[in-house]
């Protein structure tokens, strides 16, 4: 038994993790604009739509039927000019005419967003697309007379068609 542990321990010990804050965020075609501003962000998650299938009169078993896809939150600093807020009101703005009460056609407000995580040495390890997003909630931001020295963020949840992973 001790040699196993001392092998898990050695296995362990060679193992390079990866660290949460070295990543970029790129939203269509304006991705250098989202990179020093995204404090935030999840990977995309999936799960299964699952239903019970009986064989015979034996056993029950679950079935996948389809996938669910989780949406993507993130969560942006806001810079001195508020270019980050801007942008995703003028995204919802085009999603929902407020005037005229319209919504417009997906593929006129779907965007492309893509996530790369990096090592420690700045190669990108992983890029995650996600595919036909648009954002479904932009949260109120706080402001307050007490908050002097800390920054306005944003919070932003999307939704998607599917997502990709290299």
């Amino acid at each position: 038994m001790a040699a196993s542990i001392d092998a898990f321990k050695g296995m362990a010990n060679s193992f390079d993790f990866n660290y949460g804050n070295r990543f970029l965020v790129k939203i269509g075609s304006t991705g250098e604009l989202f990179s020093a501003y995204c404090e935030q962000a999840s990977l995309p998650g999936r799960s299964f739509a699952t239903s019970d299938v009986k064989f015979g009169t034996g056993f029950t078993q679950k079935m996948p039927y389809n996938s669910i896809f989780d949406d993507v939150s993130m969560t942006f600093k806001l810079d001195s000019g508020m270019r980050i807020k801007k942008f995703f009101d003028a995204w919802q703005n085009k999603i929902h005419n407020k005037g005229t009460g319209y919504m417009e056609y997906y593929d006129n407000y779907k965007e492309q967003v893509m996530i790369e995580v990096y090592n420690r040495q700045d190669e990108v390890v992983y890029t995650c697309t996600i595919f036909d997003a648009y954002p479904i909630s932009v949260a109120s931001t706080d402001i307050s007379h007490s908050s002097q020295n800390e920054i306005l963020k944003l919070n932003v949840t999307f939704a998607y068609k599917t997502w990709g992973s290299q």
